[in-house]
């Protein structure tokens, strides 16, 4: 008799069906206990819930609004574990940008409530040094002497700048102004860039 019953297609498939449902539930982690399954409205959410609100609409919700207002939290809040439970959060791009942006915010804003000492500006110029660093530079007025009025040599006193150029640019300066110079006009020049920056 059990095996005339055994050979029933009906039996086949449920005694099919079962095996196949406990391999499935020895396969499948079981889900780990909720810690807090049940959710709970705050009086400062509630709070805020309203405070929300009144920024959108401009005045203060009727009891009615903001009971849906909490309703519509809870259902939130439900849809929100739920997707978690299912790890929809997972591999997701938005949620992922999101989270980033999320993590920028905090860090920007640790950031900018943490100020650096002296200490800590200090070994960071030592270690970014090139990045702070910039070219010697040099400044120059050009003044220009009419010999007809000063005569064709221009004294020192003449010739003298109340801020002389640094030493290693005088020479060399005063050679290349004395040559240009004297090509431009096709007269001779007498350089008195030297010694007025040295007096």
């Amino acid at each position: 008799m059990i095996r005339k019953l055994v050979r029933e297609p009906l039996v086949q498939f449920l005694l099919l069906g079962a095996a196949l449902f406990a391999l499935d539930a020895w396969l499948r982690p079981s889900a780990a206990p909720t810690a807090n399954a049940e959710i709970v409205v705050s009086e400062a959410r509630i709070r805020n819930l309203a405070q929300n609100f009144r920024r959108t609409w401009q005045r203060p919700p009727t009891r009615v609004e903001l009971e849906g207002l909490v309703e519509a939290h809870v259902r939130e809040e439900v849809f929100y574990r739920e997707a978690l439970a299912l790890g929809l959060e997972r591999d997701d791009a938005i949620i992922r940008r999101r989270l980033q942006q999320k993590m920028e915010f905090v860090s920007e804003e640790a950031a900018a409530l943490a100020k650096p000492t002296d200490e800590d500006l200090s070994a960071y110029l030592k270690t970014h040094a090139e990045a702070f660093r910039t070219e010697p530079r040099a400044t120059f007025a050009q003044v220009y002497l009419d010999p007809r009025k000063r005569g064709a040599a221009p004294s020192s006193t003449t010739m003298r700048t109340s801020r002389p150029f640094p030493a290693e640019y005088r020479t060399a300066l005063s050679t290349r102004l004395a040559t240009a110079c004297a090509m431009a006009s096709g007269s001779t020049f007498s350089s008195g860039i030297g010694s007025a920056g040295a007096s």
